[in-house]
This record gives C-alpha cells, sequence and structure tokens, in this order.
C-alpha cells in the first residue's frame, strides 16, 4: 500500500478498525517511561509535557506493523506512509547520501608586518584549503559533533540517526508542542535518553 493508497482508505470504516487496535496501555505505560526519563535528564521538558493537553485533536493508531501514528483533526495521517519508521529511515538514508558536511574555510591574510603568528596561521590555511576541496557526505562520517534537526515528527528519525551515527551535541526544534506531546507516546525517548547522557 502506498502513501495514496493509505490515506484515501481511512475513510470511517477503516478508522473503526483503527480505532479498534488496542494500544491505549502500551502508549501510556511508553509515556509513562517517557516522562519519568524526562524527569531525571531534562526536568523542564517533563514539568511542561506532563499535564500538558494538545490544542489539537490526537488520534493515536496502528496498522498491522505495531507502529504508532496520530490522525491530526482532518483524520489526516502525520505519516502518510505504511511504516512511519521505515519512512523515517529511508528519508533520513537519503539526506546522509546527499548532503555535505559544512566547514569553515578562511582566506590567507597578507602578512604585513612579518609576524611569526601570520606566518603559521597561513601555512596551516594553505594546507587546510588543499584538503577541504574534497566533499565529506555526512554517511562518510562516524560522528557529527553538531546536529540540529527541525521538526522531529513523531521522533522516530531520533532513533535511526542514532543507528547511524555518533552525534555529539543535538538541538531539537520541534514548534509544534502537539506534536512533541504526540512523540512522547510514540517514541522511546527513555531508550534515548539513557543512551545520551550515559
Amino acid at each position: 500500500m502506498n502513501s495514496a493508497d493509505l490515506v484515501s482508505n481511512l475513510d470511517a470504516e477503516t478508522l473503526t478498525v483503527l480505532t479498534n487496535v488496542n494500544i491505549n496501555e502500551f502508549l501510556e505505560e511508553r509515556f509513562i517511561a517517557n516522562i519519568n526519563a524526562f524527569k531525571q535528564y531534562l526536568p523542564e521538558i517533563a514539568n511542561q509535557f506532563k499535564d500538558y493537553v494538545p490544542t489539537k485533536k490526537l488520534s493515536f493508531f496502528c496498522l498491522e506493523n505495531g507502529i504508532p501514528n496520530i490522525l491530526l483533526n482532518s483524520n489526516t495521517p502525520f505519516y502518510k506512509s505504511e511504516d512511519p519508521i521505515a519512512f523515517c529511515k529511508n528519508r533520513l538514508l537519503y539526506l546522509m547520501q546527499n548532503i555535505t558536511f559544512n566547514q569553515s574555510c578562511f582566506e590567507y591574510e597578507r602578512d604585513k608586518y612579518g609576524q611569526i603568528n601570520d606566518k603559521y596561521i597561513n601555512e596551516g590555511l594553505e594546507s587546510q584549503s588543499k584538503q577541504i576541496k574534497e566533499t565529506i557526505k555526512i554517511k562518510d562520517l562516524d560522528t557529527l559533533p553538531l546536529v540540529v534537526v527541525s521538526g522531529i515528527g513523531l521522533g522516530y528519525i531520533l532513533g535511526e540517526l542514532y543507528e547511524r551515527v555518533t552525534v555529539s551535541n543535538l538541538v531539537i526544534i520541534e514548534p509544534d508542542p502537539d506534536i512533541f506531546f504526540a512523540s512522547v507516546y510514540t517514541f522511546d525517548w527513555k531508550n534515548l535518553l539513557d543512551y545520551i547522557f550515559a
């Protein structure tokens, strides 16, 4: 089933079947475990989301694969894919194979006064400029010094990222608090936070 089929098949009958799948207990257990992990590592986030009331209507559902997804206000699935984790994995692999790693490049500085520091800085820059001509793809790196993820969705992309590369510093920007709140139910934040803060 492709994403167009998934969306077109979410009629009233399909939604009834999806809501009959008992995922409430699983989601509640995951939420409690995640909030407790946030209390331990990032208490401000735990305090903000432990009693959070979303402004949008969020309806959780799973297809046969058991991976949680949500329906937003308009009964539109957040991930228009049968397998949200596979969708995130494919998107991440595409980005890692096609995006080059950004590097700072400095220009040669004219040495007007014959200072020794200018001489050695310029020699270092000359050496570095030869190496920078090679473009480095993210997939070729074992460690990324800084990753900024803008829009984490239900969090699945973070799990896929940490399976493929070591991230030294992670900045997460999720502009929609309702979506972040949903991720506390769907994604295993506890294991990720335990790994990051170990």
